[in-house]
This record gives structure tokens, C-alpha cells and sequence, in this order.
């Protein structure tokens, strides 16, 4: 597979703002990093590879998948971490994480329970229980426990403390070592990007500069 991520001529019109024809593809085994300041359009492409977003017109293939078209296939393929993204309410963790364990076909639940402990984290708690980073760092865990191909993070660093973001990036160049698996990381933290990035795509009043 010659792309893991193909971004092609995204464009997202809002009343104020435009993500302008913006293109970009993702190899496997690489990190790209997607930086620009606050506003830039950095969260629209990726909720509109997400698809949370609907966007104006362009083309988004994961796996090969086109979005429009095989959605259900290319979600499969996607692990994604999103600062406060996650549910909250007076829900346990565990009723969300039951829910991805239904909709991923790969789900791993062995790796799920590894990373569990790894992260110290207790999914009896109900969300609004958990501290910010504490969902971030389930997101992490649902995210790299159905083998996705593909691994996006919206300023997944925010919220952490510096001990846990360490070792964020060691998980993220653990996850591309074999060559199959790529990241899209978006971050204003760009010393974190210096140190794992392969490549920068950076974007400016909604457009790729």
C-alpha cells in the first residue's frame, strides 16, 4: 500500500473560517507532525478525516478506503485521541469501553488490559470522575488496542504531566517500528515533534504552507 492517509483538496467552509484545499498524504511507517497556530484549521482536518466534521468537498482514503464511500472500513483502520474528546457524564468508563469492543474487529483485549495497568487506570470510575489526562490516556488505550493501521492525535499532550508525555513518544515510535502503522500527531508542543516527527506539514489560515 503506497498510503496509509491520502488527503486530497479538503476544503471545509464555516461562516468565519475556510480549511482551504488542502493536501497531503501519510506513508507507512512515519510520523507526521501537523502544527500551526490556534485557529490555523489544524482540528478541522482532522475531524474531517474523522469525519465529525462534514467537510465542503476533497477526498479522504485511509487504507486505501474512501471516506464517502467505505466509512465503516476506514474507521476500523483508526486510532485517535482527541483533547476532551472523550465521553464524560456519570457513566462508568467501562460502558464507553464496551461500546469500542463492539465496533472494532481487531479488538485486542489483552493489549487493552496491559495498557490498563500501564496507565494506572480504573474504568470503574464514571468519566467525570477521571482528570483530564486520565482521559486522555484512555483514549490512548481503546486507540492502540484494536491494531490500527492509522493513529491521530489532536494535542494529545495538553494534558499531561512531562513524566507521561516522555513517554507518550516513546509508545508513538514504538507504534510505527514495524513499518505498517503511521501517526498524525497535531501539537503546539513542537519540541515533542523534533524529537519523533519524520516529516511537518504546517497550516496557516486554512490552507498547507
Amino acid at each position: 500500500m503506497k498510503y496509509l492517509l491520502n488527503v486530497n483538496g479538503l476544503s471545509k467552509q464555516y461562516d468565519n473560517f475556510k480549511l482551504d484545499n488542502v493536501s497531503f498524504d501519510l506513508q507507512p511507517g512515519y510520523i507526521m507532525g501537523l502544527i500551526g497556530a490556534n485557529g490555523a484549521g489544524k482540528s478541522t482536518i482532522i475531524n474531517s478525516i474523522l469525519n465529525i466534521v462534514v467537510k465542503s468537498s476533497g477526498i479522504v482514503r485511509v487504507c486505501g478506503y474512501d471516506l464517502d464511500v467505505d466509512e465503516d472500513m476506514a474507521k476500523d483502520q483508526i486510532g485517535y485521541v482527541i483533547d476532551n474528546g472523550f465521553f464524560t457524564g456519570m457513566r462508568k468508563a467501562k460502558y464507553y469501553v464496551n461500546l469500542y469492543r463492539k465496533t472494532y474487529s481487531n479488538w485486542d483485549e489483552v493489549k487493552f488490559l496491559k495498557y490498563i495497568d500501564e496507565f494506572k487506570l480504573d474504568i470503574k470510575k464514571t468519566m467525570r470522575t477521571l482528570s483530564t489526562g486520565e482521559k486522555i490516556k484512555l483514549q490512548l488505550a481503546v486507540a492502540l488496542s484494536h491494531n490500527a493501521k492509522l493513529l491521530i492525535l489532536d494535542e494529545p499532550s495538553a494534558s499531561l504531566d512531562p513524566v507521561f508525555r516522555k513517554e507518550l513518544l516513546d509508545i508513538l515510535a514504538n507504534v510505527i517500528k514495524d513499518g505498517d502503522k503511521s501517526v498524525l500527531i497535531s501539537t503546539h508542543v513542537t519540541s515533542d515533534l523534533d524529537t519523533i516527527a519524520d516529516y511537518i506539514t504546517y497550516v496557516e489560515d486554512g490552507r498547507k504552507s
